[in-house]
């Protein structure tokens, strides 16, 4: 358990420090077709006028990267148990689901050759459900259910995976929260 954490407060530094290497420059990539670079209310520059990024925040990419190394993680009863009492992270389903909800406006701007987020919030809303039926569980869960969420998610490798398209989308259209 203690090496899941330390992965995780690894992968999370390694992640924070790429995001704000940028030294606060400004996203120059021209806007997708039909948009004009535009800063909403919140100072937060976006490349599209339909992209507003102002509703996402540092606090929140940083609870989707933990979130999705914690589901990542769920594979047997001890790191469901660590998950429950917060071990290893401050992960809940209904606070990864707002944070999935917060991003809802990236589906359809993809980078290209990374993939939809659309495709990856879907995956993600998906494995958060069935991570709270394993957390709703009383007692223990037979490892046939851990097994099949395994192969739901494709591993460990197939959860961090998705996260591609979405951070890819978030340094795109929304270099200020990065």
């Amino acid at each position: 358990m203690r090496r899941i954490l330390s992965c995780t407060l690894l992968v999370v530094g390694l992640a924070l420090t790429a995001c704000s290497s940028s030294g606060g420059a400004t996203n120059t990539a021209a806007p997708p077709a039909g948009g004009s670079g535009t800063t909403p209310s919140g100072g937060v520059t976006t490349s599209s006028g339909d992209i507003d990024c102002s509703g996402l925040t540092k606090a929140d990419i940083t609870q989707f990267i933990v979130s999705t190394q914690l589901l990542a993680q769920v594979r047997n009863q001890s790191t469901l148990e660590a998950i429950r009492d917060k071990s290893v992270g401050n992960y809940t389903p209904d606070g990864f689901a707002d944070v999935l909800a917060k991003m809802a406006f990236l589906a359809g701007h993809q980078v290209a050759g990374l993939g939809d987020p659309a495709d990856s919030l879907a995956f993600y809303s998906a494995a958060n459900d069935k991570v709270r039926a394993l957390l709703a569980v009383t007692g223990d869960v037979p490892q046939a259910d851990f097994d099949a969420y395994q192969a739901q998610t494709g591993g460990p490798g197939g959860v961090i995976g998705k996260q591609v398209p979405i951070n890819a989308a978030i340094s795109e259209y929304c270099p200020k929260v990065t």
